[in-house]
């Protein structure tokens, strides 16, 4: 009898124990299909989520057809370096950026600048190292001269004592979307010479879905595949993949102004009265003035489109920083690439 008792508990134990478990699965399995909206919530719906300011902070949409305001981007800016988790604290510690070869100082003009790949940091370099003297008329490619002398690491040789106090501090950012599609095409269109790990990627993907038949067969990448690596590894090492909030000093500094590069040829003159520099930036690379019909983004538009939705959604959550740091439209959008 008592052994019939002891098993009827131990079956009973057994039981409910299961019933908990059960009861514990189905209420994680509710929440995530109400957290989530049944798992079909679309990219249009969270970008609208989340690129608005969390709830706190004062919400200030630019006005229709101006550029923000510096007061609202550095809301935003702020706003994004709590949402990653990061605490910065006065002051500015610019040595200490650890994306340090894209920020340069130039020390006439005792300024700093972060050059974002694919945000038209080439021009900007160009036109900084004319008003520091450096440059007497525009050259093809200023970058050897940026690299080997403005970058932080040689600054910082050559001002080891020195603490870096600039009267001035800015970046330029881009909408995502016509960023991605301006990396692809000028690191990876034809006749582009392959990265390595793009490369490999390619040639296994291909591999594995039975495509490549012999050595000689053609691995430039598609834009799909190209995404389909960004996604595989964060953006991979290249900075023009990777997104400009990677490049960006958010961790230790806040920049006077940071420009949205399709408000630039409003803003830039704000700029350069700042920095008291006789020159201007020269105009787009794009015959089009308007950033609404400009090349890139009329490729953003008709390449996104025919892209899978899971596809997209998975692109925008590796760039989601850089979509809440501008409140940036999607490619839907008819304002589209404008900051919202």
């Amino acid at each position: 009898l008592l052994y019939t008792i002891k098993f009827e508990m131990a079956v009973t134990y057994q039981f409910k124990r299961r019933v908990l478990l059960l009861f514990v699965a189905l209420i994680i399995i509710l929440y995530y299909f109400v957290s989530t909206g049944n798992g079909s919530r679309n990219l249009e719906q969270e970008l609208r989520d989340t690129e608005s300011l969390a709830e706190g902070t004062s919400e200030l949409p630019p006005p229709t057809g101006n550029p923000p305001s510096q007061e609202w981007i550095k809301e935003q800016y702020r706003h994004l370096v709590a949402s990653l988790g990061y605490h910065y604290t006065p002051p500015n510690r610019w040595k200490q950026c650890r994306n340090s070869r894209n920020t340069l100082y130039f020390p006439k003009l005792n300024t700093v600048f972060t050059g974002v790949p694919k945000s038209g940091c080439t021009n900007w370099y160009e036109t900084l190292l004319l008003a520091e003297g450096v440059l007497k008329s525009r050259v093809e490619e200023p970058r050897s001269i940026i690299h080997s002398q403005y970058v932080m690491p040689y600054r910082i040789l050559a001002l080891q004592n020195t603490v870096i106090s600039p009267h001035f501090s800015f970046a330029v950012v881009r909408n995502p979307w016509t960023r991605i599609v301006s990396a692809y095409e000028s690191k990876l269109g034809p006749g582009k010479p392959i990265p390595t790990a793009i490369y490999k990627y390619v040639r296994l993907t291909r591999e594995n879905a039975g495509e490549i038949t012999n050595e000689a067969d053609e691995l430039q990448p598609t834009f799909e595949e190209f995404l389909r690596f960004l996604i595989a590894f964060k953006g991979g090492s290249n900075y023009h993949f990777r997104p400009e909030t990677d490049t960006l000093c958010l961790r230790v500094a806040e920049y006077d102004a940071i420009i949205p590069l399709e408000y630039a040829s409003v803003v830039a003159s704000h700029i350069w009265e700042r920095l008291n520099a006789p020159v201007a930036l020269p105009t787009s690379y794009d015959e089009s003035q308007d950033p609404r019909t400009q090349r890139s983004t009329l490729k953003a538009k008709e390449w996104f489109a025919k892209l899978a939705p899971n596809l997209i959604s998975d692109v925008y959550k590796l760039f989601k920083p850089d979509f809440m740091l501008m409140n940036y439209t999607n490619f839907t959008d008819p304002n589209f690439p404008m900051p919202a």
